[in-house]
C-alpha cells in the first residue's frame, strides 16, 4: 500500500500493537485447513430488495439509517480466518490464520481476537483461503494476504495490507477463492434519463482450472495459468452476485423479463473452473472453461461455493438446492453417497432464507411461518449439516449428519458464512457466533492454542497413566462410579480411528473408551503411537485399533478398519490373555506377557525391528526369546502412507522375578539409536554396554543394572540404578537438535550410552519426534531438544534446547510423557489427586481441554 494511501498509518499502528501483545504473551498466540468464501448474505431481516429492486442476493449495503448503530452487519469466512464489517461506523475487523498477511494489519501473526483493518469505512469484505478482499464507501477496491498467483492483482507479492485493485472507483460486488477473485463493476450508461447502469464481471489470479472465465496470457500471447490482471468474464453487462469455490466459479445474473410492466427479472445461475465431484451443477464432471448455465429454465436468489460441493436457493419458491461432493452428507439428502452433479432438493417444501458451505459441510437459515399469526411473522431458525469433525455443525458433538439439524434454540438469525472446518452466524440482535475448528483462533474467542506452560487437560483429578501419541492423547484414570476401576479415556486427532470411538471425528475433550462389546471398564496399560493405539485389560487382554497399514494392530492383516467400525478394538491373541505390558510406535508394537515375561512384537519389519531375524513384516506377533522387564518402541513418527523404519530396545531380566535387566537393542541404526558403538542395522538383539565415561567409575553391576527404557525418532534413553535410590540417565543416538540432553546440539550422533544431567537423577522419562521430557526423584519436570512448538517451555524463544530445562510449577509431578510436538505428565498433591497437564503445540488438539474447537455457537466479543 502507498504510502499516501489513508490506510496506511492507522495499519502500522495496528500492526505494531498486535506485535507488542504477541510479544507481550510470549508469543503463545501466534501460531498457525482449505477453501473459499461463501457469499456475504443479507444483514437485514427478509429484505426483498434487490440491487436496483426485485428479488435478491446478498447484498453487503450498510443497513438504512434507521437500523442498528451497533453489533456486526456481516462475517466473511475464509479457510482460517474470518472479517467483519460493524454496524454504525462500517468499521473493517479481521481475525483468525494470518501467515500470509490475510487479515491485513500489516503482521503476520495469527490473532484470536479481533483487529482492526485501517480506519475508512467498507461496504464489503470477501475472505478465502489465504487471501482477502473489500470494497471501501468510494467504491475502490482492495485485496490482501497471498499472491503467488496474482490474486490480488498487480503483481505475485503477498501483501499484509490492502493494496488497491487498479484505480477504478466503481466496483460494486466482490468474492474471492482459493486463489483466485472476481468482482463485478456497477458502471452508469452514458446519457441515460433515468440513470441506468452496466455490471459487467471480471476475474484475475489462479486460471489452472479456467476458473476465471477467460483464458488469460502471458507477455508472449501464450496461455497462462494465471493473470495479475482483472480480465473481463465475456461480453455481458447483466452480473448481479457470485461466489468462488476452489478452482471454480459461479454468478447470477440479472435479466429482465421481456414485456414485463412493472419490470420483472429472472435470475439464472452460472457457474465454470473445476468440476472433478459436479460442483458445477451441470449434469456431469467436465470442467468449463466459460460460464454454463445451471440447470436452464431455473431462476435463482443465492448461490455458495466452496470446496467441491455447491448450494443454492430459487427465487420462485425460496426451496434451497445443492450439489457435487456428498462425502460427508453436506448435500443434506440423509445419506453419505457419491457425488451428484446434477442439483439435489434439500428438505422439500422448505423455504429458505440464506445459505453458506465449507470445506465438506453446509448451513441455512430457514424462514418458517409462525402458525396461527396474523398478520403472518416469521421465525428463521440455523440449520447445519454434513461434516462435523470440529464440531463446524454446532449442535454439540463431532459426529456427521446428513439431514439438516438446527443448530441450538434460537430463530431468529440473520445472516450466516462457514470457512474450511467452521462456521458463523448473526443473530437478529447483529450479535456474531462462530463455533468448530480454532486452530487459528478463527472463532474469535480469544483463545489461544499453543502453550508455553503446562495447561490442565481436563479437571479430573483421579489420572493414573498417560500417553501422548502423534496428535492424540490417551490415558487411564479412576471409573467415578466404581473408585477401585480403571477407565480408559482418549482424546485429539482421530482421522485413522485412533480414538476408538466409533467414528473419525476428532475430539477436542477426552471421551471414554469401551472395548469391542461395551463392558470392558477396568484397564491398567495404555500406548499411544503414530495414529493408533493398545491398552490392556486388568484381566490382561489386550486390544489395538486404529492405522494399520504396516500390521501394527496385530490383527493378523493391514486394513485399518471392519466394516466401517472405527471403535473396533481388535484383540491381540498369542496363547493366554495374561498381556501385562504395551509399547506403540510409527508403524510396530512390542508386548510382554505371562509370569515368565515373554516378549513380542508385530507389524513393520523394514528394517529388522521386530528382532527376529528377518526383514519381513508380520501382523501377528512374534516372540523374542527371554525375559524381559521394559521394553521400547522407536521410529514413533512417521508420514502416514510409508513405511516408518525404526528400531526396538528392551531390558532383559537373568530370573522373571528380577527387577533390574541387562539392555537390548536391535533394528534400524543409522544414527547410533541402538547404542552399539557403531552405525550397522542389527536383526536381531545387540546387547548395549556403557562404557566409562572418563570422569566416574562404572559400578561393576552397571551393565545389568537397567530399570526402564524409552525410543524416540532415531534416539534411546534409559536409566540405570546400579547405585540403590540413584536412578542416572543415559541417552544415546540421534543429537541434531540436542534430543539427547547431553550438550551442544552439533554434536549429531552419540552412538553409546551417555550420562544426561549428571546433578539428577529420574524416577521417569518419555521421548518424542525429537525433543524429551522427564521427571527427576524430585518430582520436577524437566525437557530438552526440539522447541520449534513451545515443547520444551523453557523462559525463551530458543528453537532447541540440548540440556533439560524446568518445565512450569514445582515437585508435585510423577511422570511425563513426549509426543510429536506436544508434551504431557502427571502431577499428584499431597492428599493423592493426580491431575493430567499438557503444553507445546494444540493445533491438533492434544491438550484435550476443550479449546481447540467448540461444538456450540461462541458469541464473539465485538459488538
Amino acid at each position: 500500500m502507498p504510502a499516501s494511501s489513508p490506510l496506511a498509518r492507522p495499519l502500522r499502528l495496528v500492526a505494531l500493537i498486535a506485535l507488542l501483545l504477541c510479544l507481550g504473551a510470549g508469543l503463545s498466540g501466534c501460531i498457525n485447513d482449505s477453501t473459499t468464501n461463501p457469499p456475504v448474505s443479507d444483514p437485514t431481516p427478509d429484505s426483498d430488495a434487490g440491487q436496483d429492486g426485485g428479488v435478491t442476493n446478498p447484498p453487503a449495503t450498510p443497513p438504512p439509517p434507521s437500523g442498528p448503530t451497533s453489533g456486526l452487519k456481516l462475517i466473511a469466512s475464509g479457510a482460517a480466518h474470518n472479517c467483519t464489517i460493524r454496524n454504525g461506523d462500517n468499521s473493517l475487523w479481521c481475525w483468525g490464520e494470518n501467515d500470509a498477511g490475510q487479515l491485513g494489519n500489516g503482521a503476520r501473526f495469527d490473532a484470536s481476537s479481533f483487529i482492526r483493518i485501517g480506519s475508512e469505512a467498507w461496504t464489503q469484505v470477501a475472505a478465502g483461503e489465504r487471501h482477502s478482499c473489500g470494497i471501501l464507501e468510494d467504491k475502490t477496491l482492495w485485496c490482501w494476504g497471498a499472491n503467488e498467483a496474482g490474486q490480488l492483482s498487480g503483481g505475485t507479492v503477498a501483501a499484509d495490507q490492502p493494496v488497491q485493485v487498479g484505480s477504478d472507483e466503481d466496483w460494486h460486488r466482490v468474492a474471492v477463492g482459493s486463489d483466485h477473485s472476481c468482482a463485478i463493476k456497477k458502471i452508469p450508461v452514458p446519457d441515460s434519463d433515468p440513470v441506468a447502469y452496466t455490471y459487467p464481471l471480471y476475474c484475475w489470479g489462479d486460471n489452472s482450472q479456467s476458473q476465471l472465465g477467460e483464458t488469460s496470457t502471458d507477455s508472449d500471447g501464450n496461455p497462462s495459468n494465471m493473470s495479475i490482471t482483472p480480465l473481463r468474464v465475456g461480453n455481458d453487462n447483466d452480473w448481479d452476485s457470485l461466489s468462488l469455490g476452489d478452482q471454480y466459479s459461479c454468478a447470477l445474473k440479472k435479466i429482465p423479463v421481456p414485456d414485463s410492466d412493472p419490470v420483472a427479472y429472472t435470475y439464472p445461475l452460472y457457474c465454470w473452473g473445476d468440476n472433478a465431484t459436479g460442483q458445477l451443477g451441470l449434469g456431469d464432471t467436465t470442467d468449463r472453461a466459460k460460464p454454463s448455465v445451471v440447470q436452464p429454465g431455473m431462476t435463482w436468489s443465492r448461490i455458495a461455493a466452496a470446496a467441491g460441493h455447491s448450494c443454492a436457493i430459487r427465487d420462485d419458491d425460496a426451496s434451497l438446492w445443492c450439489w457435487g461432493d456428498n462425502s460427508f452428507g453436506q448435500l443434506g439428502q440423509g445419506t453419505l453417497s457419491a457425488p451428484s452433479p446434477t442439483p439435489l432438493a434439500v428438505r422439500a417444501s422448505t423455504e429458505w432464507r440464506a445459505v453458506a458451505v465449507g470445506k465438506g459441510h453446509s448451513c441455512a437459515i430457514e424462514k418458517k411461518p409462525v402458525a396461527g399469526s396474523s398478520p403472518q411473522t416469521y421465525t428463521y431458525p440455523l440449520y447445519c449439516w454434513g461434516n462435523n469433525v470440529a464440531g463446524q455443525l454446532g449442535v454439540g458433538t463431532t459426529i456427521a449428519l446428513a439431514t439438516p439439524t438446527q443448530v441450538g434454540s434460537g430463530e431468529a438469525w440473520l445472516t450466516l458464512s462457514a470457512g474450511d472446518d467452521y462456521s458463523c452466524a448473526i443473530d437478529s440482535d447483529y450479535i456474531g457466533y462462530c463455533w468448530g475448528l480454532n486452530t487459528s483462533g478463527q472463532l474469535g474467542n480469544g483463545i489461544q492454542l499453543g502453550t508455553d506452560a503446562p495447561r490442565l487437560f481436563d479437571d479430573s483429578d483421579a489420572w493414573a497413566a498417560i500417553d501422548s501419541g502423534t496428535d492424540h492423547s490417551c490415558g487411564l484414570k479412576t471409573d467415578p462410579d466404581s473408585p477401585t476401576l480403571n477407565a480408559l479415556w482418549c482424546g485429539g486427532g482421530n482421522n485413522f480411528g485412533q480414538l476408538g470411538i466409533g467414528s473419525r471425528a476428532n475430539q477436542a475433550a477426552p471421551v471414554r473408551i469401551r472395548g469391542p462389546a461395551g463392558t470392558l471398564d477396568d484397564w491398567q496399560a495404555v500406548a499411544t503411537g503414530h495414529h493408533y493405539a493398545c491398552a490392556i485389560t486388568a484381566g490382561g487382554t489386550l486390544y489395538c485399533w486404529g492405522k494399520n497399514k504396516h500390521g501394527q494392530l496385530g490383527r493378523g492383516h493391514t486394513s485399518d478398519n471392519i466394516a466401517g467400525n472405527w471403535s473396533l478394538q481388535t484383540q491381540v491373541s498369542q496363547g493366554a490373555d495374561d498381556w501385562d505390558a504395551i509399547a506403540a510406535g510409527a508403524g510396530h508394537s512390542c508386548a510382554i506377557k505371562g509370569v515368565n515375561r515373554d516378549l513380542y512384537c508385530w507389524g513393520d519389519n523394514s528394517n529388522g525391528q521386530l528382532g527376529n531375524g528377518t526383514t519381513t513384516l508380520s501382523s501377528s506377533p512374534v516372540q523374542i526369546a527371554g525375559s524381559w522387564l521394559d521394553m521400547a518402541v522407536g521410529g514413533v513418527y512417521s508420514d502416514a502412507d510409508t513405511s516408518a523404519g525404526g528400531h526396538s530396545c528392551a531390558i532383559q531380566l537373568a530370573n522373571p522375578s528380577d527387577t533390574q535387566g541387562s539392555l537390548w537393542c536391535w533394528g534400524k541404526n543409522d544414527l547410533g539409536q541402538l547404542g552399539t558403538s557403531d552405525t550397522s542395522e542389527y536383526h536381531t538383539p545387540q546387547q548395549i554396554t556403557a562404557v566409562d565415561p572418563g570422569t566416574t567409575v562404572l559400578a561393576p553391576n552397571f551393565n545389568t543394572s537397567w530399570v526402564r527404557i524409552e525410543a524416540g525418532n532415531s534416539y534411546s534413553c534409559a536409566i540405570n540404578e546400579a547405585v540403590p535410590d540413584e536412578r542416572v540417565l543415559y541417552c544415546w543416538g540421534d543429537h541434531s537438535v540436542g534430543q539427547l540432553g547431553v550438550g551442544t546440539e552439533g554434536d549429531a550422533t552419540r552412538n553409546l550410552p551417555t550420562l544426561v544431567d549428571p546433578a539428577n537423577t529420574w524416577q521417569d522419562i518419555g521421548l518424542g519426534q525429537q525433543f524429551s521430557c522427564g521427571v527427576t526423584t524430585a518430582g520436577i519436570p524437566r525437557c530438552w531438544g526440539d522447541n520449534g512448538e513451545g515443547q520444551i517451555n523453557a523462559a525463551s524463544d530458543q528453537g532447541a534446547f540440548s540440556t533439560p530445562q524446568t518445565i512450569g510449577f514445582n515437585n508435585d509431578w510423577t511422570n511425563a510423557t513426549a509426543a510429536k510436538t506436544h508434551g504431557c505428565g502427571i502431577r499428584e498433591d499431597a492428599v493423592g489427586n493426580r491431575s493430567v497437564y499438557c503444553w507445546g503445540d494444540g493445533a491438533e488438539y492434544q491438550f484435550g481441554d476443550g479449546n481447540a474447537w467448540k461444538t456450540t455457537p461462541q458469541r464473539l466479543s465485538l459488538e
